[in-house]
């Protein structure tokens, strides 16, 4: 899908993509993935074509109210560049949400932060978008069903050696937006901190209480020392760990009331490090990689195991709302 049909989406003017028949039976096959996350593809040119747009689109996807809020995106750029930057990457439809991946955009690519706009639907026109979306609509939803903006996330990356990120976001409450408090931690914000080289290692600050092994996969030089005096507590440990990024990646397992940021983004990375500890050979994750969900890291498209489940899931949910009354 391109750049001008993504914005056309959100504008009610058309999106593409090959439906699934409208159906009398009791069966219907889940929505076509493609239909329910899309991304931008992020050729040179529509890079360039992104600069000669500007600012346009930008009101539309992203509340002034929570601009002041979120500030500084990027290292060596003012808040106002970087918000200026603003693109849209990443559009996925979820039953009784639109949510938006915005990231700034330059000539050499997406930059290594992001912004994530959650428009709640309401029960009438997620109906009416899951019996369009299974009949191959053309045209499924428009700016005016989208409803409002009922939260704002970000993560930014602006320490200096470009090896830590910020999460945090906004909920809309009582006509604005307050910061939210992220689970498991209680706090408005969360850091993340990596060693900027390999072999990878990663820290939270703070750090959720439970599923410690989980942290402990993101240190896989201390995993080998604990290895080395004992290889099976060791070994339990990596599976525990294993268990719960796997956990964090299961949409029926966890959303976003009952797990912190940080976790569901280096969920990724914590269940590589242990599907290869026992060889001792633990795979190199780039951290811009392992943190980004679904977007781009500069021109290399990305799409986390936990967005994959989520679409899965959506595209069932979405066929079986269409069946209902």
């Amino acid at each position: 899908m391109t750049r001008a049909l993504l914005f056309l989406l959100l504008l009610g003017a058309c999106s593409t993509g090959v439906g699934q028949g409208s159906s009398s039976s009791a069966v219907v096959a889940p929505v076509p993935a493609e239909r329910i996350t899309m991304i931008e593809p992020l050729s040179a040119a529509m890079v360039d074509a992104f600069v000669e747009v500007g600012g346009v689109g930008h009101d539309l996807l992203l509340p002034e109210a929570v601009r002041e809020g979120i500030g500084q995106l990027v290292e060596h750029e003012t808040p106002e560049e970087s918000l200026l930057a603003l693109r849209l990457v990443c559009t996925r439809l979820v039953p009784g949400q639109v949510r938006l991946v915005l990231q700034p955009v330059g000539p050499t690519g997406a930059r290594d932060a992001a912004v994530h706009v959650f428009y709640d639907l309401s029960s009438t026109a997620t109906k009416l978008l899951a019996r369009r979306l299974v009949a191959g609509v053309v045209n499924p939803i428009t700016a005016a069903e989208m409803g409002t903006v009922s939260r704002v996330t970000f993560v930014k990356n602006v320490d200096v050696k470009g090896n830590a990120w910020v999460f945090g976001g906004f909920d809309a409450k009582d006509g604005a937006f307050v910061p939210i408090t992220i689970p498991r931690v209680g706090t408005s914000e969360q850091r993340v901190v990596t060693n900027g080289s390999f072999p990878f290692a990663a820290s939270m600050s703070p750090k959720p209480t439970t599923d410690p092994q989980l942290g402990l996969l993101l240190d896989p030089v201390r995993l080998r020392i604990l290895f080395e005096s004992d290889a099976a507590g060791t070994r339990a440990k990596v599976r525990a760990g294993e268990e719960a990024a796997r956990a964090l990646e299961s949409p029926a397992a966890q959303d976003l009331t009952n797990t912190d940021c940080v976790s569901c983004h280096l969920a990724g990375t914590a269940r590589k490090v242990a599907a290869s500890f026992d060889g001792m050979a633990v795979d190199a994750v780039t951290p811009a990689e392992s943190l980004r969900a679904c977007g781009y890291v500069g021109t290399k498209q990305v799409v986390s195991q936990r967005v994959q489940n989520e679409t899965a899931e959506a595209a069932a949910q979405w066929a079986a709302i269409a069946q209902e009354p």
